[in-house]
């Protein structure tokens, strides 16, 4: 169905719907959820969304040889990631994607032998790396617009949570790349001042809670977590 999708809509890249397969106790295989998402639901901007929220298993998309041969590949400096940064690829070169709707895949969930679960440090690096790489596309391919440093910032909310917990160096980074592409991006974080006078120290703390609108922090307050949403 998806060959013919892309026959008769001109399309780049056809996408189906995507069933989870869990392994049963007797070493069987359990249907999961039905994932069934539209990238068009998600963003109007194809490479918004896929950057964002969309993804599928290699085993759900089609594309078509024309726009692999723009991408030309696989991007090898990101080792876990490679096949969703491959889709962005897609959508950077101005790819049409066109929905198949039912599941057209099925993808086996490896609860703790995926590479993402295995390694969370490296696979948290891998999509920092790529959105500091997509920030410098962007920047020099149609600029930083208002979306695309939402997009950024949504990315750099999510990654920060994983350096808190792993590394303390990428984690100030990442926070200061963060407020680079969106200034007025605001932390709704139970404990952000805590954990950030950890990081960053008592002087940039103090610069992020102006930036937020709260009063300074009490010291001594315990850091124990953070959840940061947009």
């Amino acid at each position: 169905m998806r060959v013919e999708a892309l026959e008769t809509s001109a399309a780049d890249v056809a996408y189906s719907d995507w069933q989870e397969l869990d392994s049963g106790q007797a070493g069987g295989e359990i249907k999961g959820k039905v994932v069934a998402r539209r990238i068009e639901d998600i963003d109007d901007d194809p490479e918004i969304a896929v950057f964002t929220d969309f993804w599928a298993p290699p085993a759900a998309l089609l594309y078509r040889r024309d726009i692999v041969d723009k991408i030309g590949g696989w991007n090898e400096s990101l080792p876990i990631i490679q096949d969703a940064r491959f889709l962005l690829d897609a959508a950077r070169h101005g790819a049409k994607f066109v929905h198949v709707p039912g599941v057209g895949a099925y993808y086996r969930v490896h609860r703790d032998m995926s590479l993402s679960r295995r390694d969370p440090a490296a696979f948290v690096r891998d999509v920092y790396d790529n959105a500091s790489d997509i920030e410098a596309h962007w920047s020099t391919h149609g600029g930083l617009t208002d979306t695309r440093r939402h997009a950024l910032a949504r990315v750099y909310s999510y990654t920060a949570r994983g350096f808190f917990l792993n590394d303390s160096t990428m984690f100030k980074q990442n926070i200061r790349r963060l407020y680079q592409v969106e200034p007025g991006f605001r932390l709704t974080w139970p404990k952000v001042a805590s954990l950030a006078r950890h990081f960053l120290g008592q002087k940039a703390t103090a610069a992020l809670l102006s930036r937020m609108g709260r009063p300074p922090m009490r010291p001594g307050r315990p850091t124990t977590g953070m959840d940061p949403s947009s």
